[in-house]
């Protein structure tokens, strides 16, 4: 038997519907559990402006070439998800190339939060250096205290002056 396309619909309204509404719990499921991660290049940091004194990008990351004197970067942490109050996670990647366990020298690192009021909270973390690898900040989800759907981040490291060897930001990561 042949049915118009109305009657079909008509007849198979209860499985269209189910359908659908299965689609549906799934987009939204597939969405709320979704996790936005960013990790950015350390090459996205820069020295302070309009000099940059001495701040430095190569394959490896940001570093600080001045021979006698610590230089402070700044980097961007961009936020796309607005509903979000927070930074769930957030992480900083650094190279130590000095070697020199003798080697004088404090990396620094600070992520800062603003809030919606303006109210600025801020997290530090800091190690000596002569590891020659990797050295890895895990700030959490951030500054105690910090949260509201227009916050702004931003993340301040204070890189050594180099002897031999280079100290870099070799990246950055967050959630949101």
């Amino acid at each position: 038997m042949k049915y118009s396309t109305i009657e079909w619909i008509s007849r198979n309204s209860a499985i269209i519907l189910a359908v659908c509404g299965a689609l549906f719990a799934l987009c939204v499921a597939s969405n709320a559990l979704a996790v936005d991660n960013k990790t950015l290049p350390g090459q996205a940091c820069t020295g302070p402006w309009p000099s940059s004194d001495g701040i430095y990008a190569n394959s490896l990351g940001s570093y600080n070439s001045n021979e006698s004197n610590k230089r402070e970067i700044y980097c961007p942490i961009l936020r796309d998800d607005t509903t979000q109050d927070e930074i769930t996670d957030f992480e900083v990647k650094l190279y130590d190339g000095n070697d020199d366990a003798t080697a004088a020298g404090t990396l620094e690192c600070w992520l800062y939060h603003v809030d919606e009021y303006g109210t600025s909270v801020s997290e530090y973390q800091s190690t000596s250096l002569g590891y020659s690898g990797y050295i890895t900040f895990d700030f959490g989800s951030g500054p105690s205290n910090s949260y509201g759907e227009d916050a702004t981040y931003m993340l301040r490291c204070a890189l050594p002056e180099h002897d031999v060897y280079y100290t870099y930001l070799y990246s950055y990561w967050w959630s949101e």
